[in-house]
């Protein structure tokens, strides 16, 4: 789980990947 400025990056989940907001876990 790493936050950036503009967008959340999720890479420890079920979708590992780059979302504009906090929604995949």
């Amino acid at each position: 789980m790493a936050q950036t400025r503009k967008y959340y990056v999720v890479w420890s989940g079920r979708r590992p990947g780059v979302y504009p907001t906090w929604d995949a876990c």
